[in-house]
């Protein structure tokens, strides 16, 4: 297909050099055109392979977070036990590296050391991040629990699995007045 139809009165009128760079005109055009076109089509395929690139790595962290949910649940009414880090008894820091080590992440032992590791969460939490909080102790202000969050719901509001000193390894609302006074990050592993 040709983008100018060049008739045989147009050819001898031109004469032979004017031809051959109406020619050249006429394939430099197509050329320009052909460039332009494959490197749209390149740019589609790139968009359309990242897209789906990233619809397979999400699809991986929903499996990977189901994992550890249903791995978690496992372990509802596990005693607490002060330093403990498997189902015979489990403190807070020592149930989250049990669990999340259950589905192949080697996480710190301790709770301080934790909440450093992973990406800060910013905004929306997810199923699966670590969420925080202070000591029972004011003053200190420093990091002495952590659970995982379990469920979301539209407003922020979350539930997390977690080993509490009162009661062993049990789901709560970070909505709870106890939890929410002393709520201080989260964040992300995958």
């Amino acid at each position: 297909m040709e983008i100018w139809r060049v008739s045989d009165r147009t050819k001898s009128c031109l004469g032979g050099t004017a031809f051959f760079a109406l020619l050249k005109i006429k394939s430099s055009l197509i050329d320009f055109m052909q460039k332009r076109i494959i490197y749209f089509l390149l740019i589609a395929f790139a968009l359309t392979g990242c897209r789906s690139s990233n619809t397979a790595m999400h699809k991986e962290v929903e499996r990977q977070t189901e994992m550890l949910l249903t791995c978690a649940n496992k372990y509802l009414g596990v005693s607490y036990k002060g330093g403990g880090a498997n189902p015979k008894g489990f403190d807070c820091s020592g149930y989250v590296q049990y669990v999340y080590g259950q589905v192949g992440y080697a996480l710190p032992r301790n709770t301080e050391q934790l909440a450093s590791f992973g990406s800060e969460v910013k905004r929306e939490l997810k199923k699966g991040d670590l969420v925080f909080f202070r000591n029972r102790d004011k003053r200190r202000g420093k990091i002495g629990h952590v659970g995982i969050v379990t469920e979301v719901d539209k407003d922020g509001d979350f539930l997390f699995i977690h080993s509490s000193t009162s009661s062993g390894v049990r789901v709560d609302s970070g909505a709870q007045e106890y939890y929410k006074q002393r709520y201080v990050c989260a964040r992300r592993i995958f």
